[in-house]
């Protein structure tokens, strides 16, 4: 379908982008726009984005979710990774109202209308490139509980 997908310039040349070309998204406002307007748009479509993650979560799978954002290139081999992996614990909830909670010792503060999940962190295995391992927390068996904020699951 790429021939009959592809955005021609003018001259009818192939641009290398498509039309419903999933792949890229992004937000760009123009001279014309209203920042508000701008920000509303981006906070609606991040919140559509996450209840559509939220409905793909399942009990025992895996996820990824973002902790830093960096636009410095990585090494190979390099152990500070910009996201954590988790294996979800529960099916994803919408927080009714702002609130404080806690998993283990740790506090959470879960803010009304967001998306969260239970999952067990794991943790890089030391010497392993791309290698996970299940942590062990120091209360429980069951590993490290954490609570993922949906909407930085990548």
């Amino acid at each position: 379908l790429w021939p009959m997908m592809e955005i021609k310039d003018k001259k009818g040349e192939g641009t290398g982008k498509g039309y419903n070309d999933w792949r890229v998204g992004r937000f760009e406002p123009d001279k014309q726009s209203d920042e508000r307007q701008y920000h509303a748009i981006k906070a609606d479509t991040l919140n559509e984005m996450t209840v559509r993650l939220a409905k793909q979560i399942c009990r025992g799978n895996f996820g990824a979710y973002l902790v830093a954002v960096s636009t410095k290139k990585r090494k190979r081999g390099d152990e500070n990774l910009p996201y954590y992996i988790v294996k979800w614990n529960e099916t994803p909830w919408q927080a009714t109202k702002d609130k404080e909670t806690y998993l283990d010792d740790t506090r959470y503060t879960v803010k009304k209308g967001h998306w969260y999940c239970k999952g067990t962190w794991l943790e890089k295995l030391p010497g392993a490139r791309n290698w996970f391992t299940m942590a062990r927390s120091s209360t429980t068996e069951r590993g490290w509980e954490t609570l993922v904020d949906v909407s930085k699951v990548a």
